[in-house]
């Protein structure tokens, strides 16, 4: 025996291996027409048209081939109808046809009536006239009712209305009749398979299927479980929040479930089924190739499963991450896959994860500071290269499993155990200057901080601080030497004038001390009166400037009148006859927390400058203090910034020709300076860096032959550090 599969087309779709006959069409003939068989259509020239009755529905009862060397052989042809929506498929069988004897006949049916009743779900035969042939107890007992079970002999519509009649269907008259006659209607169907809920709750799958002597084989399996763990996995996948999807790989259209067109925006109706087109220009072109090329090697079984993650668009435009998995759910007769079935994932925000966390870890891989991760007990887990040059070690090397004292100099592991640790405990950070210990012992200066993570662990970040430290200290430096100079400037003028009024009152003592001289005959009391008049003198132009070489800095309260009543009596020294010093003081004290020797410093060289700068003839520099919420209206603030109103604002104003453009754009400049070999140009540049550091501003005031003005802005609050 032998039989073929033929397409409704008449294709040969397959060929069975096992049994022979002279006309059994050869492999190559598989996915031709049943006409290119010549040998079987010499055989049974009327094949093709009894298959065209079997497709309109007809009975096409066995034929015997009978003649030459075919004589003996039995076609019979049946009506399969695909599965899952499938195209039917046409079988035609080819077997011998001996002749029996009748104890064979009766020992094929006893054997046939034992097969029947040993199986297990539901199973009966009904003739042609639709009347019960043969059925298993179990086929008998779905059937109940007071005249007992279901008997031979019975048509298939009595059984229904049996059924009806003992309260098996929950249907009245007029439904009842719709129902048998669609059962009828269906039953005429040469293949039929539908799942039916009994009233007890349970289900079945009813496959009912004409065979080849017109009459039909009923089978009803029970399938109650399976549609419980169907309905437990879909409780599952929706809970899960799981789309699913399905692969025709002959046609190659893919059917989404609802939530997975919901995953790309769209609808079922809009999107499922996909061909082939629609899919490929959806998914992105960067990831097509590579899972069409694990789909082929799924397919080719190269793979177990099929496991794929790619982008598609979604209906908005942007790109959503899916993960498919899946397998094969259905095959081909010849062991092919046919579908593919499985679950799709949108995994977008897992990978949003995935480039951030990636993102971070180059971050922590290129960043120059050193990064340290110890458990609880102290033991480095992992480090990055930044670390590793920090300490000097090769960029590969890793110091995991050791302590981490080991980076670390002595007195830096005697604070992290007495202070970092108990901070750590305390407040989950800490940070502290540091020195790190080198592979070469040497020591570098770091920045640490610790950082307690909520499983015990600890992260350690160190940055390499040592140019900067050094930098500052090259500041201090520089700055120190600009102070000293500054100074050294000051000084240098206090004592040209100091010098010029004391030789002048020396000469006058000298005079009047000397005998030789014509004055010395006066009265001895006038005389003495005379000299000690010119020691006091003397005295007194040493009393403003006593406490000017002693720099101590010292944040107090102070008055500012007395300092700006002071600075000009400094400015009064070695001044020419011609200029006069004025100050202008408010009714009411302002005091200020300052340090007294920074704001004598500002005012003296504002001072000193506005002299130097005056020419011959009768000259004024004015002094005034006092308060302001803002700068006056012609003034233009040229560095730092205007202090919280009311602040004090003291004004050094002279009477001479103005600061020439050129000049002006250049006065906060370093080392620039119009008094040629008599000046270092640092006076300004320190004036402004001390009103800045104090949270003020300077303002200026200047016009060609109208004098300049310069305005401190200075707070009367100490700025926040």
């Amino acid at each position: 025996m032998f039989f073929l599969i033929l397409s409704t087309e008449l294709d040969i779709l397959y060929v069975s291996p096992e049994g022979s006959a002279p006309f059994r069409p050869a492999g190559c003939c598989i996915g031709m027409p049943v006409h290119a068989a010549a040998a079987l259509m010499a055989a049974d020239p009327q094949l093709p048209r009894s298959c065209l009755d079997v497709l309109q529905g007809a009975v096409v009862l066995p034929v015997t081939l009978g003649h030459g060397a075919e004589q003996g052989y039995v076609r019979r042809i049946l009506l399969r109808g695909g599965i899952g929506g499938a195209r039917d498929e046409i079988i035609v069988v080819y077997e011998r046809d001996p002749v029996m004897p009748k104890a064979d006949i009766a020992r094929l049916r006893s054997q046939m009536v034992q097969a029947v009743e040993a199986e297990f779900d539901a199973l009966a035969y009904f003739n042609r006239d639709d009347r019960l042939v043969m059925c298993n107890q179990t086929y008998a007992n779905m059937h109940p009712g007071p005249e007992g079970p279901v008997t031979v002999g019975m048509r298939f519509e009595d059984i229904l209305r049996r059924d009806w009649r003992h309260g098996a269907l929950s249907l009245s008259s007029s439904q009842m009749e719709e129902w048998v006659a669609q059962r009828l209607a269906e039953r005429a169907k040469p293949y039929l398979r539908k799942d039916v809920t009994m009233r007890d709750g349970r289900v079945y799958r009813l496959i009912d299927r004409k065979i080849l002597d017109g009459g039909r084989m009923t089978l009803m399996v029970d399938i109650t479980e399976v549609k419980q763990i169907e309905q437990r996995l879909q409780d599952v996948i929706h809970a899960a929040d799981f789309g699913t999807w399905s692969l025709d790989v002959v046609h190659w259209v893919v059917d989404l479930d609802a939530r997975a067109c919901t995953m790309l925006g769209h609808t079922t109706q809009a999107l499922s089924p996909l061909p082939k087109p629609d899919w490929r220009a959806m998914v992105h072109p960067d990831d097509l190739l590579r899972i069409e090329d694990h789909m082929a090697d799924f397919l080719a079984g190269d793979v177990v499963t099929y496991h794929a993650e790619y982008r598609m668009r979604h209906r908005d435009g942007h790109w959503v991450w899916l993960q498919a998995r899946g397998g094969v759910s259905s095959h081909h007769p010849d062991g092919c896959p046919q579908t593919l079935s499985g679950i799709l994932i949108d995994i977008s925000r897992d990978k949003s994860i995935e480039a951030d966390l990636s993102l971070r870890a180059a971050a922590i891989t290129a960043t120059s500071d050193g990064i340290l991760i110890t458990d609880d007990a102290g033991i480095i887990l992992d480090m990055n290269p930044g670390c590793a040059r920090m300490l000097g070690y090769p960029p590969a090397t890793r110091l995991v499993g050791h302590h981490w004292s080991k980076c670390f100099a002595q007195d830096t592991i005697t604070a992290i155990e007495t202070l970092g640790f108990a901070a750590l405990q305390r407040e989950g950070t800490w940070v502290s200057p540091a020195l790190g210990r080198r592979v070469d012992d040497a020591r570098v200066e770091l920045e640490l901080s610790l950082t307690r993570m909520a499983d015990g662990r600890t992260v350690w970040v160190s940055r390499d601080v040592s140019a900067r430290n050094a930098l500052a200290r090259e500041k201090l430096e520089l700055r120190d030497s600009v102070n000293r100079a500054y100074r050294q400037e000051m000084v240098n003028l206090l004592a040209a004038g100091l010098t010029h009024d004391l030789s002048n009152l020396t000469a006058l003592i000298s005079h009047l001390s000397d005998p030789a001289m014509a004055g010395f005959a006066m009265d001895r009391e006038t005389l003495m009166v005379e000299i000690h008049a010119a020691a006091r003198q003397v005295v007194s132009l040493l009393d403003p400037i006593r406490d000017l070489g002693q720099r101590q800095s010292m944040v107090a309260s102070t008055d500012l009148g007395a300092l700006v009543t002071e600075a000009a009596d400094i400015l009064h020294l070695g001044a020419p006859g011609t200029l006069r010093i004025c100050t202008h003081l408010p009714d009411v004290p302002i005091t200020a927390d300052l340090d007294a020797m920074q704001l004598m410093q500002v005012l003296l060289n504002l001072g000193l400058n506005a002299r130097d700068a005056l020419g011959d003839g009768l000259q004024t520099i004015d002094l005034s203090l006092g308060l302001a919420e803002t700068l006056p209206p012609d003034a233009t603030l040229e560095t730092g910034v205007i202090p919280d109103a009311p602040f004090a604002l003291f004004t050094i104003k002279d009477s001479g020709s103005g600061i020439p453009p050129a000049v002006r754009a250049r006065i906060w400049e370093p080392f620039f300076t119009t008094k040629k070999l008599r000046g270092t140009g640092l006076g300004l540049f320190v004036v402004a860096d001390i009103v800045r550091s104090a949270g003020g501003g300077i303002a200026l005031r200047t016009a060609e032959g109208q004098g300049t003005s310069f305005f401190i802005a200075w707070p009367l609050s100490r700025p926040s550090a």
